[in-house]
Formats: structure tokens, sequence, C-alpha cells
């Protein structure tokens, strides 16, 4: 999977997943928050402090764990659901995460993110709203305008 963001306003953003070598997409809300560490952690840009998921990542190296890959393997109460698969030794675990949180767990740690083929038919059948595409330009501003440490009024 190759992930992708469609953000339409700072209040409406996704994630898009989009099948390599193929045309098939699963579309995850996430919150402006999300976005915004998200987009910083795939360009790579130093947030001058730590963000969960390169915490998670350097705690799970220093115990001697990696991360395998991010499945995305469930659709329950209008929410894709995700397992993160560590490894440690010999042996494998599986930990439920949320799919934005998974998805940059993938990113930072440059694992294969996989979408059972059965939750592409499922999105295909919920998915009914249009959606507008904006430039990476226009993501850029649009996120550059948002303050993670600013509540919402």
């Amino acid at each position: 999977m190759d992930p992708h963001l469609i953000i339409s306003s700072p209040e409406n953003a996704e994630v898009i997943l989009l099948e390599r070598g193929g045309n098939r997409r699963l579309e995850v809300i996430a919150s402006p928050v999300s976005v915004y560490y998200f987009l910083m952690i795939t360009q790579g840009t130093d947030l001058e402090r730590p963000v969960i998921h390169q915490a998670m990542i350097e705690t799970l190296n220093k115990l001697g764990a990696k991360i395998e890959r991010v499945v995305v393997d469930n659709y329950v109460n209008d929410m894709f659901l995700c397992h993160v698969y560590v490894k440690i030794g010999e042996q494998t675990h599986t930990v439920a995460v949320h799919v934005t949180d998974a998805v940059a767990l993938a990113a930072v740690q440059g694992c294969p993110l996989f979408v059972q083929d059965d939750l592409f038919k499922k999105w295909d059948e919920i998915s009914k709203k249009i959606k507008t595409e904006i430039s990476d330009e226009e993501a850029q501003m649009m996120l550059a305008s948002i303050d993670p440490d600013k509540p919402k009024s």
C-alpha cells in the first residue's frame, strides 16, 4: 500500500491507502493533528520534540523488537481496524492499533502495510461521498496553519 493524503479542509482530512500496482483504494478519516504528524513523519521533518510513533519505534528497538508489518484487517462499527505485527527474537506478536496510528508507525518503521482484500470491497460498498483532491502545495499551506498545541474552540 502507498499512503497518500487528501485534504478538503483543515477539519476534514483522509489518509488514502492506494493499492500498489492496482487501482483499489481504502480511505480513512484522520484528525488534523494526525494528518499533520503523518505528513511531517513521511517528509522526514525534525519536529523538535518526540512524536508518539517515533517514541514507540525507538522503544521497540531498544527492547530488541521490530515492527514487521501492519495489516488493516477488519471493519467494525464504522471503523477500520489494524494489527501491527511486532517481532521479538523468534516470536511475532500482534497489537491492535488505530488505523491512522498504524499507518504512521509503518511510515516511521518503513515496513510493509497491507489491506485485507475483502476490505477494498467493503470500502466500495460504504463509499458514497465525493472528494475534492487538492495539490500538495495547497495541502502544505493548510497544514501549516494547524497548530497541534492549540485546542479547537
